[in-house]
C-alpha cells in the first residue's frame, strides 16, 4: 500500500506538481515512529527543494506531537531573518529560549499535511507517534547536469527505516516497486521514466 501511494494516487504525485507548479519526481515513502520532540528545522537545503506529504496515524494535538510550522519560513528573506534571530537566542547558552511564532497543525487519522521542504517545522510533546511521509522533488530537466545530480543523490539516500540501508537499500526498494504488477499504471510509468533518466540506483535506464 505504501509503495502504491508513491505515484498511483493522483492526490500525491499529481498534487505535488500542482503545488510546485512543475513536474516532479518521488522519493521513497517512509513510515516513522517519533519518540521525542523535534526542534525547528527544514528538511533539506536550497539545492533541491520540493514538497513533503505527512500523515499522522493517530490523533495529534498541539501539545501531543502535532506538526508545528513557521508560516512563510520557506522564503529566503524570512529564513535569513530566522537564522539571525536564533543566532542570538539565549537558549544556545542554556537559558530560556525566545518565543517562536509557530502554528500547530492538529490532525485526525486520514488527514494529510503538505508543506514546502524549506519550511521550518518541529513538534512538541507526545510519546510514540506513528507517521507516514513521502517527498516529491522538482524534475530538473535534462539540461542541468549539476541539478540532476543533486536530485538523484537525494532520491538515492531516502530509505524506508532510516539511513542504515544506504544507497543499496534504496536501490532494492526502487527495484521492487518497479517490478510490481501495478507498474502498468500510466502515472507510475511516468514516475519510473523520470527516475530512470535521473539514473536512480535500482532502476535500469531506458532500453537496458
Amino acid at each position: 500500500m505504501s509503495q502504491a501511494l508513491i505515484a498511483d494516487d493522483a492526490r500525491l504525485f499529481h498534487g505535488s506538481a500542482v503545488l510546485l507548479g512543475q513536474a516532479t519526481v518521488p522519493t521513497l515513502p517512509i513510515a516513522t515512529c517519533f519518540t521525542s520532540n523535534a526542534g525547528w528545522h527544514c528538511d533539506h537545503g536550497p539545492a533541491v527543494g520540493g514538497v513533503k506529504f505527512l500523515a499522522h496515524l493517530q490523533p495529534r494535538r498541539a501539545d501531543d506531537g502535532a506538526l508545528r510550522v513557521l508560516p512563510g519560513s520557506h522564503t529566503g528573506e524570512f529564513a535569513a531573518r530566522l537564522q539571525a534571530y536564533w543566532a542570538q537566542d539565549p537558549a544556545a547558552s542554556g537559558f530560556e529560549g525566545w518565543p517562536v511564532p509557530g502554528v500547530a497543525l492538529e490532525t485526525q487519522p486520514g488527514d494529510v499535511i503538505a508543506f514546502d521542504a524549506h519550511l521550518f517545522h518541529g513538534s512538541v510533546g507526545g510519546a510514540r507517534r506513528l507517521a507516514w511521509t513521502v517527498e516529491y522533488l522538482p524534475w530538473p530537466g535534462l539540461g542541468d547536469a549539476e541539478r540532476m545530480g543533486a536530485v538523484r543523490d537525494y532520491v538515492d539516500v531516502v530509505v524506508p527505516g532510516g539511513p542504515v540501508g544506504g544507497e543499496a537499500g534504496a536501490a532494492a526498494a526502487w527495484a521492487e516497486w518497479a517490478a510490481d504488477p501495478a507498474t502498468s499504471r500510466p502515472s507510475r510509468q511516468v514516475a519510473i521514466q523520470r527516475l530512470r533518466l535521473l539514473g536512480v540506483a535500482g532502476l535500469s535506464p531506458p532500453g537496458a
